[in-house]
């Protein structure tokens, strides 16, 4: 479907320069756009890329100074990359497909709310309800008595049991939810399984990235707060708490029972221990180890064992000069003896 720049000032609320009548009907980079393509222009470091694209609408910020004419169209907007990312968002939803499809294996006892989609060989079991406007994507597996909220989008391959998933949810495909906690109690002959009888509740605005793992809770529940964003490959544990709006990046793995706070930021490759408690606003650097509790709000972590950023940069360059202190220091012994 084509779109014409007045149509998308109105959408984003920008101001046109150039042909209101121009259309376009992708999004695209700068660099791969053509003349059917619309992309932004958010930062002058870009200047090259901008002045070249052949893109035939172009989303600009309105503190950006034009120091050349550009055959594109142009919308001024307070934010051009907010601007392009919501208008990719609102033009993808005119495409929603809805129905169920004749494959799909649904429960009698399951409760259906209107304007779903749910697609080949999806399996419904009994006691599910799903929401209005909810969508359930080809092979995906939803467990007795799991619950999915309005709106809320389960990509293809997604296996949920034992869960509560809220509104407007997106969860990508390939992620486990609701299956079995690490534990164990060691015996001299075995290891002895502890049964796993709670729970996961994923709040509203919740993203989960391609298979990502959620355990449930031995007893009690894991809890995913509203607005959390975690990215591909991430093990959460049995009994793990999420505070709101946290985002957390990929192969990073935290362990049972530890708390995370509000707003917190947390890269990738981060190891955190269970038992523990990390307080709201907390940074933890990519490939950080986290033994202990994180108890001042804000603070910012790297390294493993992790500790205060500003530190830990310092220890660094002394570990990056050992070999020439060291060298020094056996001159000075020489001169000694």
């Amino acid at each position: 479907m084509k779109y014409t720049a007045t149509d998308i000032a109105k959408i984003i609320g920008g101001t046109i320069i150039g042909d209101p009548d121009r259309s376009v009907d992708h999004p695209a980079t700068l660099e791969t756009a053509k003349e059917a393509n619309i992309s932004f222009y958010a930062n002058e470091k870009y200047e090259a890329q901008f002045l070249a694209s052949k893109a035939g609408i172009i989303l600009i910020d309105e503190n950006i100074e034009l120091k050349k004419d550009h055959s594109a169209t142009l919308i001024r907007c307070k934010s051009a990359f907010e601007s392009f990312t919501s208008l990719i968002q609102q033009l993808s939803e005119g495409a929603i497909v809805k129905g169920i499809d004749p494959s799909s294996i649904i429960h009698e006892n399951a409760q259906l709310g209107h304007d779903l989609y749910i697609g080949p060989n999806v399996v419904i079991c009994s006691g599910v309800q799903l929401s209005d406007g909810a969508q359930i994507h080809a092979n995906s597996f939803i467990g007795n008595n799991v619950s999915i909220g309005k709106e809320s989008i389960i990509k293809s391959g997604v296996n949920i049991s034992n869960a509560k998933i809220g509104d407007n949810c997106l969860i990508h495909s390939g992620v486990v939810i609701g299956s079995d906690g690490f534990g164990f109690i060691p015996k001299k002959d075995k290891n002895q399984k502890v049964p796993h009888i709670g729970d996961v509740l994923i709040h509203d605005e919740v993203e989960i990235g391609a298979n990502t793992t959620i355990d449930r809770g031995s007893i009690g529940s894991t809890i995913i707060s509203k607005g959390v964003k975690l990215d591909n490959l991430i093990q959460i544990a049995h009994n793990v708490e999420i505070g709101e709006l946290t985002m957390i990046a990929a192969q990073t793995g935290i362990a049972g029972s530890t708390k995370i706070g509000k707003r917190c930021l947390i890269g990738g490759q981060v190891g955190i221990v269970g038992h523990i408690q990390i307080a709201d606003e907390v940074k933890i650097a990519a490939q950080s180890g986290i033994l202990k509790s994180i108890t001042t709000k804000g603070e910012n972590v790297q390294g493993s064992p992790a500790f205060e950023i500003g530190s830990y940069k310092r220890s660094y360059v002394q570990f990056r000069n050992l070999e020439s202190l060291e060298s020094r220091i056996r001159e000075l012994e020489k001169g000694q003896k």
